[in-house]
């Protein structure tokens, strides 16, 4: 039995958990902008084109 941390844990388990909890986080990320650029999009469709990615120029 390893015990590398206090609560019992070992090494790799601890990096598994923390691979899981960096994945959903960025997951969570990415919806929050996509969810932000759509709302960006929807507010000023002039300001941002999604297909060409910049913003500042008129479709």
């Amino acid at each position: 039995m390893c015990s590398d941390y206090p609560d019992g844990r070992c090494r790799d388990e601890a990096l598994e958990v923390g691979a899981e909890e960096r994945d959903r986080r960025n997951a969570d990320l990415e919806e929050a902008r996509s969810a932000q650029c759509a709302a960006a999009a929807e507010q000023h469709p002039w300001a941002y084109d999604a297909t060409e990615g910049y913003y500042g120029r008129p479709r």
